[in-house]
């Protein structure tokens, strides 16, 4: 998934960067809350940066997904979401292992995710994530 944009033509990464959304890396407001988790990953486990980053299901990583609905992608105006770094890090970190998020950190997420979704059942927040994250039949 990932060795594939190094080679990629220039032409080919507009298709990563759209008026529809795009790809998580390929947008600024997400790239470096991104990289810090990757980071982090790479700390904490020892694995690769090419293991870690292959861990990742491709669909997780277009804003068009549901886990970033307002928090990376406005889909109603078509437009980046800004301000939410912190939310995008801690939730790459959750995706890859939600173990690896201190209990503040889980708190944090949960409360400032279901703030931007306005879902206010704290006892449902974890759940909606868990099943938005598996979720695989959303539209692009």
């Amino acid at each position: 998934m990932f060795p594939s944009y190094s080679k990629s033509d220039p032409a080919d990464v507009g298709a990563l960067r759209n008026k529809e959304g795009g790809n998580l890396i390929f947008r600024p407001v997400s790239l470096i809350p991104f990289t810090k988790a990757i980071v982090r990953i790479k700390l904490e486990t020892g694995k690769t940066f090419s293991e870690i980053l292959n861990s990742f299901e491709k669909s997780i990583m277009c804003i068009q997904h549901p886990i970033w609905k307002n928090v990376i992608w406005d889909s109603e105006q078509q437009v980046m979401v800004m301000n939410h770094q912190k939310v995008i890090e801690l939730m790459i970190i959750y995706i890859y292992d939600r173990k690896m998020l201190t209990e503040n950190e889980y708190k944090k997420l949960t409360q400032d995710w279901s703030s931007i979704r306005q879902i206010y059942e704290k006892e449902t927040i974890g759940s909606v994530i868990d099943e938005l994250i598996q979720e695989d039949d959303w539209v692009v």
